[in-house]
């Protein structure tokens, strides 16, 4: 990576992940996914989201995987878990670096 990279691609998700915001009803989800093992771009992006944005809550990476219904604990086991989301590494997963966390709208009181 260039000098300079990591702090624009912060800058765009950061612009992405805002302009989100409003597409969202109460209930819905965002999907943050990036091909990206660095703590910056993932849990960092995710904490950072989440306190300029109180009315969004991180889904639990344990419910997150139940999507894979069959799979799912032999694709947690894989995992790194972290309270913003699920990391996959080349050496845990075989696989290009990749974090996913579901980021929730909270609905009305």
């Amino acid at each position: 990576m260039r000098p300079g990279a990591l702090e624009v691609r912060l800058k765009d998700q950061i612009e992405v992940l805002d302009r989100a915001t409003v597409l969202v009803k109460p209930g819905g989800r965002i999907a943050y996914i990036t091909c990206s093992v660095l703590p910056p771009e993932n849990g960092g992006q995710v904490r950072a989201f989440v306190a300029r944005h109180p009315e969004f809550t991180v889904v639990p990476p344990s419910q997150t995987v139940t999507a894979l219904g069959d799979k799912a604990d032999e694709f947690a086991a894989a995992t790194l878990q972290s309270p913003e989301g699920l990391l996959m590494t080349p050496r845990r997963t075989g696989t290009d670096g990749f974090f996913v966390s579901v980021l929730k709208k909270q609905g009305p009181s």
